[in-house]
């Protein structure tokens, strides 16, 4: 089950003087009954319009479910939150015990702290050199800029040399 903002409710107590005592006051109630009963996705993908012809719950979740927001957007949302959390949850468990497993199923077993480190330097090292090689760490320069670097050039050429 998702929770989102949109879908929070809350109660909070005041304190009644003539009673002494404090009382649960629920400070939602003014929010409308089908938006608690569908959820704050539901509800909102409909216009005032269609929520106004006042149609039992059921009947705007199936209306909902039914939508090509639901089909596309809503599937799609659950999808990525789905894989959020598994990515989540690896991070957050991931321990000496994970390691192991990991290096387990790349086939390299129980790896030494030293290859480990002496692997992570080569990647390193091959990574700086893929960006040079392919000049991916070199600031993008705009047209203008070339331009006005092949102009430099070409006064230099004639013996026109820019003064710094």
């Amino acid at each position: 089950m998702i929770i989102k903002d949109k879908d929070a409710h809350a109660w909070s107590e005041i304190w009644i003087e003539e009673e002494k005592s404090w009382v649960r006051f629920d400070p939602t109630v003014f929010v409308a009954p089908l938006r608690i009963e569908l959820g704050g996705d539901v509800y909102f993908q409909f216009s005032d319009e269609e929520i106004l012809q006042g149609r039992a719950g059921d009947d705007y979740l199936a209306a909902y479910e039914q939508s090509w927001a639901y089909q596309l957007i809503g599937r799609t949302r659950l999808v990525i939150d789905m894989l959020s959390t598994r990515w989540n949850y690896f991070l957050l468990s991931y321990d000496r015990q994970g390691q192991i497993s990991f290096f387990k199923d790349l086939g390299l077993g129980e790896i030494d702290i030293k290859y480990l480190a002496l692997l992570s330097l080569i990647i390193v090292l091959l990574f700086v050199a893929w960006l040079r090689w392919t000049g991916r760490d070199k600031k993008s320069r705009s047209d203008i800029e070339k331009s006005y670097d092949k102009l430099l050039e070409l006064l230099k050429k004639h013996g026109i040399d820019k003064k710094v």
